[in-house]
């Protein structure tokens, strides 16, 4: 009992050095100033005062689609409720919200500092990580561990501390729900909410046809540009299937956020104290344009160096924005429709070959971008049992390939390897 209790003692030092010791997490984005967005900070001003909590002390903007906020600071100062209060606000999640819908996923936001969530949650999530280290390290102690009792109350308490700590997490939602849609009305923060999702699908959609499209040497001149390119090329029967599948999305036990859709329908046509807003909240800023172009070339600027980091250095292809818009919608169309087919959607099928025309007058019929589409069309005919399609699509592939030749083969092995792995259909 003397060494069960040592190396409990020892395990809760452990425990407890780490929560109170971590060194702060980074800062990621760009800090916004003031005046570049004046009406922006007023507004969060005007959020502060509904949510009966002190502003934010600085906002970080980057190009993604998460918008959350943290106190910063050390874990005894955050937990005393002294630390400075961080907004990051992802640009890609402002796409077509109004300035009442941006307010009211800003007052959920300060709902978590007013009911003090933000000064509990990091020294929470780090007893989460500490436990997680501990046992891990006990673990790695070989067969000796399976005898120590304190292995096995560390593995229960964490099961049970997820769960409560998870279910607390959703309840926690549900109040920033409720003070958001108190104020800006449960509809407007409804409306929001399905946006903000259907905005975090149109981004990452946006950034998979821009790397696809600098992998094969196309310009890709502005982020958000490509990404409303790309969801013009995507139909609204796939936007839709998307829609309702994160909506109603399930969670367990250990989920922090209940499903949308019930936080949606919990706040439904409860009224507001605010009035509307239905100016676009990117008039907030000064130079919008600007700005979005800046975090999103840093995006840009990653993919390129993710594609050499893979040894990818495509020949550059010269083409206009207008050119690059027409590509990148027609990739979006082409991805759709192998989406669509692979959840049973009949349109899928259907829309294949008309997206394939379409990237074939965007990009030429002898562009290497238009045979790694023929490359996914001919997966699509193999699930349909059609080989003969699927060696045609191939085998022409391989042409526009062969064609376009270049010091990089390794798209064509993996054409041609593909190709043999497809049976031959013998007349009869």
């Amino acid at each position: 009992f003397v060494i069960v209790g040592l190396i409990g003692f020892g395990g809760l030092i452990a425990i407890l050095r780490g929560v109170f010791t971590a060194a702060p997490p980074p800062e990621e984005g760009r800090e916004l100033k003031p005046e570049e967005a004046p009406r922006l900070f007023e507004a969060l001003a005007e959020v502060a005062q509904v949510a009966q909590s002190r502003p934010v002390d600085r906002v970080y903007v980057d190009a993604g689609t998460n918008i959350g906020v943290r106190e910063a600071g050390g874990r005894l100062k955050v937990l005393m409720g002294g630390g400075e209060r961080v907004l990051h606000l992802g640009l890609g999640a402002l796409r077509n919200l109004t300035v009442s819908e941006l307010k009211s996923i800003l007052a959920h936001e300060y709902g978590h500092f007013s009911h003090g969530e933000t000064r509990l949650t990091p020294v929470i999530a780090r007893v989460q990580t500490q436990l997680m280290q501990t046992i891990q390290a006990m673990a790695e102690l070989g067969w000796s561990t399976t005898v120590n009792p304190v292995w096995w109350f560390l593995r229960a308490y964490l099961w049970v501390y997820l769960q409560i700590t998870s279910g607390h997490g959703r309840r926690r939602e549900l109040l920033a729900d409720r003070l958001s849609a108190l104020s800006y009305g449960g509809d407007t923060f409804g409306r929001a909410l399905t946006r903000v999702i259907e905005n975090g699908t149109a981004f990452d959609r946006g950034i998979s046809v821009a790397v696809g499209m600098r992998q094969f040497g196309r310009p890709v001149m502005d982020l958000y540009r490509t990404i409303d390119a790309a969801e013009r090329g995507t139909p609204e029967s796939l936007r839709t299937l998307e829609r309702q599948e994160l909506l109603a999305r399930q969670v367990d036990k250990f989920d922090s956020h209940p499903p949308p859709l019930e936080r949606i329908e919990r706040v439904a046509k409860v009224p507001g104290t605010r009035p509307i807003e239905s100016g676009p909240a990117w008039a907030l800023f000064v130079d919008p344009q600007a700005l979005s172009k800046e975090v999103g070339g840093e995006i840009l600027m990653n993919i390129n160096a993710a594609l050499s980091m893979r040894g990818i250095t495509p020949t550059e292809v010269s083409a206009t924005a207008e050119q690059s818009d027409l590509v990148a919608e027609a990739m979006a169309a082409h991805r759709a429709a192998l989406a669509l087919d692979e959840r049973n959607d009949r349109d899928g099928y259907r829309l294949l070959p008309i997206a394939l025309e379409r990237l074939e007058r965007a990009a030429g019929e002898r562009d290497r971008l238009l045979a790694d589409a023929l490359a996914g069309a001919a997966q699509i005919h193999l699930r349909r049992e059609d080989p003969s399609s699927a060696r045609a699509a191939v085998e022409r592939a391989i042409r526009i390939v062969e064609s376009a030749g270049g010091p990089d083969d390794s798209q064509l092995d993996d054409l041609k390897r593909m190709l043999s792995e497809i049976p031959e259909v013998r007349a009869a």
